[in-house]
């Protein structure tokens, strides 16, 4: 399954001549158990999505079937590939950089099944307007009780994907996630409730990353690239009407 993945997503081997003098140190200091007990980092940052909002819902008002979870996560990819160190991905001990990841999403449908899976396309070799497309395709055939139940594939499946989960009804300050005994470099991201106080519209988004490969610093210039991506496309998207 996973060298499949590899070959797949375009993914290749780090050598230590592709590893920064940082990264030599990192990539297996943050993994020594017995040093680290725990290499996951977490933080929740509030996003101020006032204009963007505006802007998505004057597009949505006659692209009916656009979702502002999709925009959310077709930006929040673009900008994480923007940095290499968010597409490192740690298979059976060895460090690989891949250049396009699938996205993974977990679909609250209840029930029996109670969850749906979404896997996406990489959002990377998609304009906005096609992933919003493809977002929506995929979400209808969820909801309409069509897709598969989760299976232990999924598991390795999602283990290296992009993962996007969305908690539209919990305003979250702080949220922890189970922590995997396979570390393998790849962040978590969760959307909570938007909020709107005095006219100005939040919305909480929790990050979950690895130390070895990534660290606060890079976490920052990504939310910053984030922030301008949303802006700069949503922009875009109303001018365009």
């Amino acid at each position: 399954m996973e060298r499949k993945f590899i070959e797949i997503r375009d993914g290749y081997l780090l050598k230590d001549s592709d590893k920064s003098s940082y990264e030599k140190w990192s990539l297996s200091f943050f993994h020594d158990k017995e040093i680290i007990s725990d290499p996951m980092l977490e933080m929740t940052i509030h996003l101020d999505i006032t204009s963007i909002l505006q802007n998505f819902r004057q597009y949505q008002s006659r692209s009916f079937d656009a979702s502002f979870n999709a925009f959310l996560i077709w930006c929040l990819v673009k900008s994480a590939s923007n940095q290499k160190e968010f597409r490192y991905r740690k298979i059976e001990g060895n460090w690989f950089l891949f250049e396009h990841l699938p996205v993974y999403i977990p679909i609250a449908i209840g029930g029996d099944a109670r969850f749906g899976n979404m896997n996406l396309q990489p959002p990377t070799k998609m304009s906005l307007k096609q992933f919003l497309s493809h977002y929506r395709e995929e979400l209808n055939t969820i909801l309409e009780g069509k897709s598969r139940p989760f299976e232990v594939e999924d598991s390795k499946l999602w283990g290296l994907s992009w993962f996007v989960g969305n908690l539209p009804n919990i305003d979250f300050s702080s949220l922890s996630l189970h922590k995997s005994n396979i570390p393998s470099g790849r962040p978590l991201f969760y959307f909570g409730k938007r909020k709107e106080v005095e006219g100005k519209v939040t919305i909480p988004m929790f990050i979950s990353f690895d130390h070895s490969n990534l660290d606060p610093l890079l976490v920052s210039q990504f939310v910053s690239d984030f922030e301008d991506r949303l802006s700069m496309e949503s922009k875009k998207l109303r001018l365009e009407l």
